[in-house]
């Protein structure tokens, strides 16, 4: 049994906004209830705030929880994936790693909580929830993974016609979700956007998503955005060119301005730019990165830690056919979120010991002993990913 002495550390897997917050508390609490709801965010503040503790003594006494009731809803964070729970018996220390709630997308579809959900809620309030949400770390080695198991959340009063509302739902959301990943701020964008440089009845959904695609694409800033749409827009009519945008977006050299502090949720051309110190990226490797997020449709942040993997891996080399031979096994793998890409890199390699064995290098100008180089530091690659230069 859990007690106030066993030692305790805590870290975030992720990253904890305002969207997290909202999709908790309007979405997850109504299924883990109070208790585990305070205990997620107290969890959250000793992380976030970087606060001294060295056991569970702090928690019991803010909480006023029992050492019985802080493990009880500890358990039911862990069965609804919002905490992963390790722990080493020769140290008697736990750790707890917070995982940030999925997307409202996510949650709503998930398999089990998007049948709790409308089992609980009811069909009005997943309608409502769906106009909400839908688009418009420590060396565990010693430790053992003791978290509960989703299993035995789902009720057993569910029929099949909850099972057929659930079913139309799921269809909804995933005829509703976009293909492209974009990372770009739409109200940062539209605020102050004068209807005199682009008209409200001009900005339709397939201009919006365009313009959002290109701006992830090539790394351009809300602010940058406006000026480079009132460049495309036609004198006459005020009619957007978005051939003309895309183009003067791949040309532009504007600095790039973001308040995001977390580097793998930029666009990734500016990662890039970033790990070359601020240099501009190339023509070749921005297409490179193009065709990653347009052709392969990876997600903008699976896409910065193949870049991060790939110049690690490579001596600092962006060889576009070893380039795509990744992002396509990612792509069969379903490699689509930041924290299976990160896995997927940091995976132990096969019991065979099996290696890529034949890479196909090509670069203008590469002399044939850079080439062997290159594909000398992909046979003997170990999978490990360095640290984001900020």
């Amino acid at each position: 049994m859990l007690k106030q002495e066993d030692k305790l550390t805590i870290e975030i897997h992720g990253v904890i906004n305002e969207e997290s917050h909202a999709v908790l508390s309007m979405l997850y609490y109504p299924l883990i209830k109070e208790k585990a709801f305070l205990l997620y965010h107290l969890l959250v503040s000793l992380c976030e705030n970087k606060m001294t503790f060295e056991n569970h003594r702090i928690i019991h006494a803010i909480s006023g929880f029992s050492m019985e009731v802080i493990e009880e809803e500890r358990k039911r964070l862990e069965k609804y994936q919002l905490l992963k729970t390790y722990y080493d018996s020769k140290k008697n220390q736990y750790l707890y790693a917070i995982i940030p709630p999925k997307s409202g997308t996510d949650f709503l579809e998930h398999e089990v909580f998007g049948r709790l959900y409308l089992n609980n809620m009811g069909e009005q309030v997943v309608k409502f929830q769906k106009l909400n949400f839908l688009p418009q770390i420590v060396d565990k080695d010693q430790y053992k993974d003791i978290s509960e198991c989703i299993s035995d959340v789902l009720r057993d009063d569910w029929n099949e016609s909850f099972e057929e509302t659930y079913q139309q739902v799921k269809k909804d959301i995933k005829n509703s979700k976009q293909e492209f990943a974009s990372v770009f701020n739409y109200d940062e964008f539209l605020n102050g956007l004068s209807d005199i440089v682009w008209p409200k009845k001009s900005r339709s959904k397939k201009a919006m998503e365009e313009i959002g695609k290109i701006a992830t694409v090539y790394g351009i800033s809300p602010k940058q955005m406006k000026v480079l749409v009132a460049k495309s827009c036609s004198p006459k009519d005020k009619m957007l060119d978005l051939a003309l945008l895309r183009e003067k977006a791949a040309a532009s050299r504007a600095k790039f301005e973001t308040d995001e502090v977390n580097i793998y949720k930029w666009p990734p051309v500016r990662f890039m730019q970033n790990k070359q110190n601020g240099a501009p990226v190339s023509k070749a490797d921005a297409e490179t990165i193009r065709v990653l997020l347009e052709d392969y449709k990876l997600n903008p942040e699976v896409c910065n830690v193949l870049i991060e993997y790939v110049l690690n891996t490579s001596e600092q080399k962006f060889v576009r056919n070893y380039v795509e031979s990744i992002a396509g096994s990612w792509v069969r793998a379903k490699v689509d979120t930041y924290e299976k890409a990160v896995e997927r890199i940091h995976r132990p390699t096969s019991k065979t010991g099996s290696k890529i064995k034949k890479v196909e290098v090509k670069e203008e100008g590469m002399s044939e002993e850079e080439r062997q180089k290159i594909l000398d530091e992909i046979n003997a690659m170990k999978g490990q990913m360095g640290n984001g230069k900020v």
